[in-house]
């Protein structure tokens, strides 16, 4: 068995590439590592294939600068992490661009929330988020393949603060429970019986956190 090297690379999804579901994200990886000839070790057995785990799936129509990919590299020969990572930013589609390869310092079950800006056609003021977040509750129905659906209260688990005309959003994330920023800024529109789709915002993840809000690396 040959011997291989941990490496994580970090990226960004933005502009059209934020319409790429997961699975489509995974295939669109794997054709650019390919590409680019990357020398990442690959699975054994008769089903072969190259050793791709993303830390935190992004949802669809959400852009992100910080998001994680782990690969192994094999370790027989040297090799640039900036040339390897030049290789594969020419070899993946508009949208997804390389920021770093770098050597895994965290793992990923330490991550435990995700930082978000969100752009609203409408700002959000600082009174308004404050008593939205004054509330005694903050019940929202979450609903998961697993366990159906499930009422929860968002009040002890988001932290949200104005940021120029935009809003920042902490929410918990990872292994544990994952709280999607659609479901506050539903439940914020609603309480400031504001007409706005969430979907016309733009959501855009700029952290992924550890349990003592450290960044993930």
């Amino acid at each position: 068995m040959s011997e291989n090297l941990p490496v994580r690379i970090t990226f960004s999804k933005t502009g059209r590439a934020k319409y790429i579901s997961h699975l489509d994200l995974y295939r669109a990886f794997q054709r650019a590592v390919r590409r680019a000839k990357l020398p990442l070790w690959e699975t054994e057995g008769f089903n072969k294939h190259v050793f791709l785990t993303f830390a935190l799936p992004l949802s669809l129509g959400h852009e992100s600068i910080c998001e994680v990919l782990d690969v192994k590299i094999k370790a027989d020969g040297c090799h640039s992490f900036s040339e390897l990572a030049a290789r594969l930013n020419a070899a993946l589609p508009e949208g997804l661009r390389v920021i770093s390869f770098a050597s895994p310092v965290k793992k990923v079950v330490d991550i435990a929330f995700a930082k978000y800006v969100v752009t609203t056609e409408t700002v959000v003021s600082e009174k308004q988020l404050s008593d939205y977040l004054a509330q005694d509750n903050i019940i929202v129905t979450k609903i998961t393949k697993k366990k159906g659906e499930q009422r929860i209260d968002l009040k002890p688990l988001i932290q949200a603060m104005p940021l120029d005309s935009d809003l920042q959003l902490i929410v918990p994330a990872g292994s544990g429970l994952n709280i999607n920023p659609n479901l506050v800024l539903e439940s914020l529109f609603a309480f400031l019986k504001l007409d706005l789709p969430v979907t016309r915002c733009r959501i855009l993840r700029t952290g992924i956190l550890t349990a003592d809000k450290e960044i993930f690396m």
